[in-house]
């Protein structure tokens, strides 16, 4: 196997993300895995997933994922790779993927990470101010909550009629297991409106940052609360595809959101310790 060296020739940035990982997920059954990006380059990214992340995952060579950040080089937008190597870290304690960057993907909000620049950049052209972007993302993601609650709601008499197993059975799953999803759901609804009022009545940009987002209650109320794997037992393989997987595409709009907002955390946190100096992610130039 050829080492990493020889694997990718152009010049390539460290970005150490600290303990601020990531929200990505495996776009075959969208099993989601926290990450954090180690070095960019123009045409990829290298990321780690560390031992100790609440989300973990292997991932394999040939597997494509979606990173649910968007990464801009030439203008253009991409959020999603492949997996072209990995291999396991014994000192960092994760495992280490080098990701070639896909097809372009639409820009959601005016957040990006620049493989040129190696900078966060925060566009705010539709927006005076970073709080109002932020009262945004919220209020975007409590809708995505209260859109799958009521999407659970109606597919739970839909099942009831179709699931493979007997009704019985299927009233028994829906007691113990789709209720207590749905549960969740709200209550990841109302505390992300919760959230939305803190924020939208804040004082300032400050006030935001250091008192009211809480980086492992958001990571909480904004991960998906769906397991796919839960309901391929009681469901048929086309309404696991069709209706399961709907459910998944919806929560994608989560994962941008979340990493949205772990992006303008960090930018804050870098201008608070380089006062006037570009909102650049803590890197090193080194070439392969």
């Amino acid at each position: 196997m050829t080492n990493e060296t020889e694997q990718r020739r152009e010049a390539r940035h460290d970005i150490t993300s600290a303990v601020l990982p990531f929200l990505g997920n495996r776009a075959s059954d969208y099993q989601p895995f926290q990450y954090l990006i180690q070095d960019i380059s123009a045409t990829g990214v290298k990321i780690a997933l560390p031992i100790w992340a609440a989300f973990r995952d292997i991932l394999a060579p040939g597997e494509s994922i979606h990173l649910q950040v968007p990464f801009q080089f030439e203008g253009k937008m991409h959020a999603s790779g492949v997996v072209a190597w990995q291999k396991w870290d014994a000192a960092l304690e994760a495992q280490i993927c080098g990701i070639a960057l896909d097809a372009p993907t639409p820009l959601v909000y005016p957040v990006h990470i620049s493989l040129e620049s190696r900078a966060i950049n925060v566009e705010l052209h539709d927006f005076a101010a970073i709080e109002p972007l932020l009262v945004q993302i919220l209020g975007d993601s409590a809708l995505v909550k209260q859109g799958l609650g009521i999407y659970l709601r109606h597919l739970d008499a839909y099942f009831y009629r179709t699931a493979v197993i007997t009704r019985e059975e299927y009233t028994t799953f829906s007691d113990i297991v789709l209720q207590d999803i749905m549960a969740q759901v709200q209550t990841n609804y109302d505390a992300l409106m919760e959230l939305y009022t803190r924020v939208r009545d804040a004082q300032s940009q400050e006030e935001v940052f250091s008192h009211i987002l809480d980086l492992n209650d958001l990571n909480r109320i904004m991960t998906p609360e769906v397991a796919i794997e839960l309901f391929s037992r009681v469901l048929s393989v086309e309404e696991v595809d069709l209706y399961l997987k709907a459910i998944k595409v919806l929560e994608q709009k989560l994962f941008i959101n979340y990493n949205t907002l772990i992006m303008l955390y960090l930018q804050n946190l870098i201008r608070n310790f380089h006062p006037g100096s570009p909102a650049k992610m803590p890197c090193q130039d080194r070439c392969a």
